[in-house]
């Protein structure tokens, strides 16, 4: 397969669908930058005034994108490789030198990657190191996360049962937007030879991770973190590479593409 100039390797399932050759995935279990440590964790950016520092938990959405950096060709200089490790760090760090511009009352040490949004993150980190998200590159669900109730926030357990009954549709919302407009545009994605890499609600504060494939029941992913088919990921016993995710099992919040830059 030809994508951009380039030969794209793939395999068809027996049941129709594809999966991308040429991507590894790689943990972001265990990462930290260089020495850095904060009350004696190791950890991949310091922010002191909050003490919320970035660690090896809020890292993959550097992860994911760049494993589709690595399969589309992307290879650290000597230099980066003595100073980060990992490209993970190394894109995560970047990330989080935007962030901190960011800074505000509310937040004193700015943003964490986990709040830019997808076209920041493009603009002030991946464009670095040669890459973007193109134009018409990336798709989203027409149904933002809720955020679950808590009960000391309602004068009654009525208004409070009001409030979980609207939390709930907005799920179900969700949800049918992952299918209906999220996969479609996804497999899309795929059967033209370009990996994706995606959020969706995969633990409670959501997660990123690189879809690589599909089959007739679900999407063939690399996830940064191990397999969330595992209670809470713990025990996984597997890299998160080639993982199965049903198409219905997680909502999918988001999707994009990367291409070398012009």
């Amino acid at each position: 397969m030809n994508v951009d100039g380039e030969s794209r390797s793939y395999i068809n399932t027996t049941d129709g669908g594809r999966v991308l050759l040429g991507y590894t995935a790689s943990t972001q279990r265990e990462t930290y930058y260089q020495d850095l440590t904060a009350n004696n964790k190791k950890i991949i950016y310091e922010l002191p005034k909050s003490g919320d520092h970035l660690d090896q938990s809020g890292i993959c959405n550097s992860a994911a994108p760049g494993t589709v950096m690595r399969g589309l060709g992307f290879k650290m200089t000597d230099a980066q490789v003595h100073d980060f490790g990992r490209s993970q760090i190394m894109i995560a760090r970047e990330i989080q030198e935007y962030g901190v511009t960011l800074a505000n009352k509310k937040n004193p040490d700015g943003i964490k990657p986990s709040g830019i949004t997808i076209e920041k993150i493009s603009e002030k980190a991946l464009s670095h190191f040669g890459f973007e998200i193109p134009q018409k590159g990336s798709v989203y669900n027409d149904v933002k996360k809720p955020t679950i109730p808590k009960r000391e926030d309602f004068d009654s357990d009525f208004a409070l049962e009001q409030e979980m009954r609207g939390y709930n549709n907005k799920l179900e919302a969700r949800a049918k937007s992952s299918l209906d407009k999220v996969k479609p545009w996804i497999i899309d994605q795929i059967k033209h030879g370009n990996a994706v890499v995606a959020g969706g609600d995969f633990t409670g504060y959501g997660h990123v991770v690189t879809i690589v494939g599909y089959d007739s029941k679900g999407y063939i992913v690399h996830d940064s973190w191990g397999d969330a088919n595992v209670k809470k990921y713990k025990g996984t016993g597997t890299s998160g590479q080639y993982v199965h995710y049903p198409f219905d099992k997680f909502s999918l919040g988001y999707g994009y593409i990367l291409r070398k830059k012009k």
